[in-house]
């Protein structure tokens, strides 16, 4: 099996992009860690890794096969497409605070890679708060 080398140009982008210095970087959200470490509820190392392990397999793997999908999105019907995600993940995602963070970021993420990555595409998002991430980060890639 060869491995072919990234193009250094693309490489470049997705580090930025993952940069944690930027909206769209690693540490823009973590489901709330930081908040619950301030107030202690994340002090014992085994109560923080039972909280990652929830998010992962909980919400993060919903968010992250919505981004897949969106990725996959392409051509005729694909607005009526990421219309159908963010309406099923939306119903996945009950709590109003956590879906005006998730807008929150999503449009910073696409404040982002427009500046990468000028198109139109990023546009498509019909909710006038902007795109929740997952759909954001599926769009861009």
């Amino acid at each position: 099996m060869s491995r072919r080398d990234p193009d250094p140009t693309v490489l470049a982008h997705l580090m930025l992009l993952a940069d944690g210095r930027l909206p769209s970087g690693g540490h823009a959200t973590s489901g709330g860690v930081e908040w619950a470490s301030s107030v202690d509820d994340l002090a014992d190392p085994t109560v923080l890794h039972d909280w990652i392990l929830a998010r992962l397999t909980g919400p993060g793997l919903t968010e992250a096969a919505v981004a897949v999908a969106a990725a996959a999105a392409d051509g005729p019907g694909r607005g009526d497409r990421l219309a159908e995600l963010e309406a099923e993940l939306l119903a996945r995602t009950p709590s109003p605070r956590a879906r005006t963070v998730s807008r929150q970021l999503g449009r910073q993420f696409v404040a982002s890679a427009r500046r990468v990555w000028p198109d139109d595409r990023h546009d498509l998002h019909r909710h006038p708060d902007g795109p929740l991430q997952p759909l954001a980060v599926g769009v861009t890639a």
